[in-house]
């Protein structure tokens, strides 16, 4: 009689232990496979892009997105014209400052922001948006420092 108990216990042992090695590589597998990545200190060039490392949702990659323009139009480059923006800043790369915070700014011509490089911190996101200039290599970002 003990002899069938134990191979009862033997049995359920070896099921039992076979599920939970199944479930610890199913585990495994889903968490290499489709893990998702931070944004953090990324270049991202869409919220789209942003959205696709799976960490942020779209929404809150647009927030970012929006957070980047309005603080571009505060800090980039500032010209009166848009041919003293294209003179620098290359033909077809300026935008007026239309979301400019501050009143002096807006309706001025700046390099339109092609990127963001977001952190986050104790308080939230930040972002730091990027622009490009005539010459700047596919890896070559600029942004303002203030």
């Amino acid at each position: 009689m003990t002899e069938v108990f134990e191979e009862q216990n033997r049995s359920r042992l070896f099921i039992f232990g076979g599920a939970a090695v199944a479930l610890l590589l199913v585990g495994w597998t889903y968490m290499t496979l489709f893990s998702t990545q931070s944004i953090e200190n990324k270049v991202l060039t869409s919220p789209e892009e942003c959205a696709s490392f799976g960490s942020v949702g779209l929404d809150e990659c647009r927030e970012l997105w929006r957070q980047g323009l309005v603080q571009h139009a505060n800090t980039a480059p500032a010209y009166e014209t848009a041919a003293a923006c294209e003179r620098n800043h290359g033909q077809g790369r300026c935008v007026v400052a239309s979301r400019s915070t501050i009143a002096d700014r807006q309706g001025k011509f700046i390099p339109g922001m092609v990127a963001i490089m977001p952190v986050n911190s104790s308080r939230g996101w930040t972002v730091t948006p990027l622009y490009r200039d005539p010459g700047d290599g596919p890896e070559q970002w600029r942004q303002v420092i203030s």
